[in-house]
């Protein structure tokens, strides 16, 4: 409630009542910031950001000591990088010092390599997710080999955050290929969705890139891919094999069973139907797309490339949701183009991960049948 009331205000006042606002929110002498002031802080810094202005040109009081109300702000920035990395602090605290690095008196070139370091570490998603948010504002190009450095330490669901995190702005794209051809990362690392992007990507360098280190895009006759695999409808499927398949292939866009991102369809109102309709749906996604699930490629006029479903729309903006689950609130000021794909999110050629038995436990899992 913090956060909201003071983006309100921060949202209609001059900069003198900014000033007076900022000037409230600052630490007393000898006190260190409490969890509302680095929420409260945070909100202003993402309001100031809108409207462009400098939390450095907002006038404060010189207080009598020499320790003025400018020096304590910018000693709550800097603290802002030693709370971010404590375990213990309070996690919606934590939450707002991640939010204000690379912002107002904190440098962006010199808090890029912590970000990174707190991608790597935080175990707690939400805060992650911020950090995330923090990258993504982010035009250096310094951030792929930032990444890339520790690569081999990462978990496989990292790896996935990381690579669409890259795939957003086209020099970080070129890089991420660029480390799928040196042997850094492996072609099998990028996710099949997220690949036959790359395979089909608008700008020609990174489309010829992309076939060469990934091979060319699924081929068209999907109709033909169903027919070769209508074996796996005689294989006897293995539910608890089926849930594994499913967290490797289906789990960046569908949730079941507690596991998995709600970006597509709900599966779960979907078991009981035949295995043979489960087969077409997996195998050739593209049949049949829902309006509500079609993709949308929105290119923003700060140079990033996102792609995803579109939820929430207003008047203001709206919320883009890419695999992973991972959310992006778009306000239509900063869309400089969006175009609606022919294509579902879920993409062609989910068959070359998975064996016809795999696919047949994937059918006894997602079916609930057998």
């Amino acid at each position: 409630m913090t956060g909201q009331l003071i983006a309100t205000l921060a949202a209609t006042g001059g900069e003198a009542a900014l000033g007076e606002l900022l000037q409230s929110l600052i630490p007393a002498i000898g006190k260190a910031a409490e969890t509302w002031q680095w929420v409260a802080l945070a909100s202003l810094q993402d309001a100031l950001d809108q409207r462009k202005v400098r939390v450095a040109s907002l006038p404060l009081t010189k207080d009598a000591s020499a320790d003025s109300s400018a020096a304590r702000l910018k000693q709550t920035y800097a603290a802002a990088h030693t709370l971010a990395l404590d375990a213990k602090a309070d996690s919606i605290a934590r939450e707002a010092a991640i939010r204000l690095h690379g912002r107002g008196f904190n440098d962006a070139a010199a808090d890029l390599p912590r970000l990174v370091t707190l991608l790597r570490t935080v175990a707690e998603r939400q805060l992650q997710a911020v950090v995330l948010e923090q990258l993504r504002r982010s035009r250096d190009e310094r951030l792929p080999g930032l990444l890339f450095a520790d690569w081999n330490a990462y978990p496989p669901s990292l790896r996935q955050i990381v690579v669409e995190l890259l795939a957003t702005r086209e020099p970080w794209t070129k890089a991420l290929l660029g480390a799928v051809e040196k042997g850094l990362v492996s072609a099998g690392e990028i996710p099949i969705g997220r690949k036959d992007l790359l395979q089909r990507h608008a700008n020609e360098e990174i489309k010829t890139l992309a076939r060469k280190v990934l091979g060319a895009p699924a081929g068209a006759d999907r109709a033909a891919v169903v027919e070769r695999y209508q074996p796996a409808l005689q294989l006897a499927g293995d539910r608890a094999k089926g849930k594994d398949v499913f967290a490797r292939v289906c789990a960046p866009c569908h949730a079941l069973d507690g596991q998995g991102f709600n970006v597509g369809p709900d599966l779960a109102a979907f078991r009981g139907k035949p295995p043979a309709d489960w087969l077409v749906a997996i195998l050739n996604p593209n049949a049949v797309v829902e309006p509500r699930f079609v993709t949308y490629n929105a290119e923003l006029k700060d140079g990033r490339s996102l792609s995803g479903v579109v939820t929430d729309e207003m008047a203001t903006g709206f919320t883009l949701v890419q695999a992973g689950g991972v959310k992006q609130v778009i306000r239509r000021e900063e869309v400089a183009e969006l175009r609606a794909s022919a294509l579902s999110l879920m993409p062609e050629g989910l068959e070359q991960g998975m064996t016809p038995q795999e696919l047949a436990d994937l059918l006894a899992y997602v079916g609930g049948s057998r």
